[in-house]
């Protein structure tokens, strides 16, 4: 103690009782695998999962570590899948063979398991596949979801004709006769499971003249084209 003047022969020891406050978790808004396959379900692991999302913990997960030194270093923490965004299915487990579909009470990945993810059928391009977050040792969730996307890849699949001809019993002589790529695509049962839109390539032909025509959709109404046939009239 000080007077202003001297200070005390002796001192005294004072402690203070700090109740320790466990922090939430932190994990980034968003990652992307870039090498997922047409219609294969791709696997991520516990640990690929938590180094392409960036996760910590001030408590659980030393920094100064990396999964060469220890393997086990997000060993404390699990991943709860809040929503699935787009795929066929999602699986989680240990292996392909045991792993079960995500539900509401299925959704926790733990260490040493994997998610597997189906994209959607036949697609190919940038998919959604779901979102997350990370939860630590004592069971305090991250504040925030990281969405985990994909780009699935594969050779195109050329489009289908259900009909090999259709006949049009309309037609008048000289006279313009209108169809819609629309109407046509229809009647002729064009698909095509990974593209949204298809162009077509018509031959016109009469007895004298062989031409092409390359029509294409215009969106959102689609192209219509005119046919007129001159001269000639086929039976």
């Amino acid at each position: 103690a000080y007077d202003n003047i001297d200070s005390s022969l002796n001192d005294s020891l004072v402690k203070v009782n700090v109740t320790p406050l466990n922090q939430a978790p932190l994990i980034a808004s968003s990652t992307v695998f870039n090498d997922a396959s047409r219609n294969q379900e791709y696997s991520i692991d516990f640990n690929t999962l938590a180094e392409s999302l960036a996760i910590s913990d001030v408590e659980d997960i030393n920094p100064a570590e990396t999964l060469a030194s220890n393997v086990n270093k997000y060993g404390k923490m699990k991943f709860q899948v809040e929503s699935i965004l787009g795929g066929q299915s999602l699986r989680i487990g240990a292996n392909v063979g045991s792993a079960s579909p995500w539900s509401p009470t299925n959704n926790i990945l733990r260490p040493n398991e994997k998610i597997f993810w189906k994209p959607p059928a036949n697609g190919r391009g940038t998919f959604d596949g779901f979102m997350v977050s990370v939860i630590d040792n004592e069971g305090r969730m991250s504040a925030t979801m990281g969405k985990v996307s994909f780009v699935v890849t594969g050779p195109n699949i050329a489009p289908q004709l259900a009909t090999a001809l259709k006949k049009y019993s309309d037609v008048g002589q000289n006279t313009p006769y209108i169809i819609s790529y629309d109407t046509l695509k229809a009647d002729l049962g064009i698909t095509d499971i990974d593209s949204p839109t298809v162009s077509l390539s018509l031959q016109i032909s009469t007895r004298t003249l062989v031409s092409w025509l390359f029509l294409q959709p215009i969106e959102p109404l689609g192209q219509t084209f005119f046919l007129q046939l001159r001269r000639f009239r086929h039976d």
